[in-house]
């Protein structure tokens, strides 16, 4: 019995020291879990991954770079409870996964220190299959589809070709978001007005829209051009509905898809040499010439106007001049060159360029122009061909200019006889001005009254010269503290401003976050070189940066810095939010390298 007596004391106080544990304590000990909506899709389909914090933590979670995988916070949710006079809290982190290719992936341990102590996600798997290639008559059954059309797939440098995108669907997109990127090496030009239509695929009728880009390859090669994209919301288990009474009447559960084409491959060869001249414009397409002489009838150092218009398909900008050989008959002026390329959906680059030349003859008759001629590629045929003009006379008359006339030798002094000496004859009597008799006395007496005056002005006019040199110094000192500030200060400014462009949610308006980046940095140079940021060119912020810069590496940073703005800011597309949100970060990173270093 005493045994037993002694047994139920430790078993109170047993009892009393879990239930003191319970009181003080948390009701459960924190936690990190993840979980994935679904372990397999297509590249179509978009995962998302949700990250749950139970207990008190520091941060926040953040997912890991996964080589294939592209991941974006999408929403944060927070709950909080009390429970018998106990606080808990559960935070939930969701992140959107995009695959940018098929495979299998695994998603990483993510750790975070909840009440004191580390805390760790068990890693996931998710596999991704490739989303089948099919035609619009096999693509039949599915809601949405994408076509992409290239006009060319094998092409040459310079050439224009025309690419078309059809987005074909027959229920509601709601948000979409087209996502189209080319390599580097092209220029893209944009048709900014879009078709829509409607075409019926075995029986099913489709909403079409069409989007239309013209692309020029700059560099030779072989370019593997990645599948357009289009993220929308789709209606589940209703057709495209007809009207705002339809969405209200019969609403529908809506399910984010990424739908994208086949990718593609361009095939890009350099001009051939055999063929090529001299004269060569370096126009790529196929074009006409024309010229134009006025006035036909002038005089020796008057101008005649030459107008040749080069018209075709295929852009004209940055083609060479002619080559005139009049040799010194002509003096040749050159006006500023019209480039009037015009870009149209159906015929692709209309271009158009105007040269004017103002003619000077030098010498006098019938100055025969003869006939102008340059060589451009024909894209079509393969081979080089010859734009010609015939230019005709024009009539010159008058002299030839003096520069083109020899002096002649000037006659010996003995040729002219000396003239003799004449006497000199008095003309008339002198004139002196009507002064008093006392001015015109041999002695000039200055008053101590002048003396006085005189002083007085010179003092007061090298005071006001010391004045204003000591203004003028001040103001350049100024001036030059105002330099020394604003260069001291430039990179605190760019780090805050891009900070800020970072955090501020733009919407779809992509563009504009990066131009205001681009602004930001480039008005940095401006403060730190006192550059003018408007005009600012890469070869002259490559000089500057010279002297700070001696690793190459931070200069190549600078240039990829510069090419992937103009790239990102004159693409046929919108920027995504990541490319957008991955070059701002980038920017900060070199800037503030740069700011150390300079």
């Amino acid at each position: 019995m005493e045994k037993i007596g002694n047994l139920r004391w430790v078993l109170l106080v047993f009892a009393l020291g879990a239930f003191n544990l319970c009181i003080n304590s948390p009701l459960w000990a924190g936690v990190v879990t993840g979980e994935i909506d679904k372990a397999e899709g297509t590249l179509e389909d978009q995962f998302t991954y949700t990250v749950t914090v139970q207990g008190s933590f520091d941060g926040e979670p953040e997912m890991p770079a996964i080589e294939g995988l592209v991941s974006e916070r999408s929403g944060t949710s927070q709950n909080v409870s009390i429970v018998n006079g106990h606080f808990s809290r559960e935070t939930q982190y969701q992140f959107t996964i995009t695959p940018q290719r098929e495979g299998t992936f695994e998603i990483p341990a993510i750790k975070l220190k909840i009440d004191g102590n580390w805390q760790q996600t068990l890693p996931l798997t998710i596999k991704v299959k490739a989303s089948a290639a099919l035609s619009a008559e096999d693509r039949s059954d599915q809601p949405v589809f994408i076509e992409r059309e290239f006009s060319k797939t094998k092409l040459y440098v310079g050439e224009t070709i025309s690419v078309r995108i059809r987005i074909f669907n027959k229920v509601k997109l709601y948000g979409a978001t087209p996502e189209i990127v080319y390599p580097d090496g092209f220029q893209v030009r944009s048709i900014e007005e879009q078709k829509n239509y409607s075409q019926t695929i075995q029986g099913e009728e489709y909403g079409v829209i069409e989007l239309v880009a013209l692309l020029t390859p700059q560099k030779p090669g072989r370019f593997d051009v990645a599948p357009a994209i289009l993220t929308a919301k789709i209606g589940s288990g209703r057709r495209r509905s007809r009207s705002m009474i339809d969405d209200w009447i019969n609403p529908t559960q809506v399910v984010q898809k990424r739908f994208r084409s086949p990718p593609a491959t361009l095939d890009v060869m350099n001009l051939p040499v055999e063929g090529r001249r001299a004269d060569f414009t370096g126009l790529v397409g196929d074009f006409n010439l024309s010229a134009d002489v006025s006035p036909r009838s002038i005089k020796v150092g008057e101008t005649s106007t030459l107008t040749l218009t080069i018209k075709g398909s295929g852009p004209t900008t940055g083609m060479a001049d002619p080559d005139f050989k009049w040799g010194d008959k002509v003096k040749i002026y050159k006006d500023k060159p019209q480039s009037l390329d015009a870009v149209d959906a159906a015929e692709g680059i209309k271009g158009e360029r105007v040269l004017k030349f103002a003619l000077v003859p030098t010498q006098a008759g019938a100055l025969e122009l003869g006939s102008v001629g340059m060589q451009y590629f024909n894209a079509t045929t393969g081979n080089y061909q010859d734009l010609t003009a015939e230019l005709g006379t024009i009539q010159v008359e008058g002299q030839a200019l003096q520069s083109d006339i020899k002096a002649a030798s000037p006659p010996p002094t003995s040729a002219v006889p000396a003239a003799e000496p004449r006497d000199v004859q008095k003309l008339g009597e002198d004139l002196i001005e009507p002064h008093a008799i006392a001015q015109l006395g041999d002695v000039q007496v200055v008053t101590p009254m002048e003396w006085a005056g005189g002083g007085a002005t010179s003092i007061l006019s090298l005071g006001f010269l010391l004045f204003s040199f000591w203004q003028k110094q001040r103001n350049a000192n100024a001036s030059e503290r105002m330099a020394r500030r604003r260069a001291s200060e430039a990179g605190k400014k760019l780090q805050k401003e891009l900070t800020a462009l970072g955090q501020v949610d733009q919407g779809n308006n992509r563009r504009a976050q990066l131009r205001s980046a681009q602004h930001a940095w480039k008005a940095y140079f401006s403060d730190k070189f006192a550059m003018k940021a408007s005009t600012m060119t890469l070869a002259e912020l490559e000089a500057q940066l010279a002297p700070h810069l001696k690793d190459p590496s931070s200069l190549q940073a600078v240039r990829d810095l510069w090419k992937n703005y103009e790239r990102l800011l004159f693409a046929a597309t919108a920027p995504a939010d990541h490319e957008a949100h991955e070059l701002i970060e980038t920017t900060k990173r070199v800037m503030q390298e740069i700011d150390k270093r300079c």
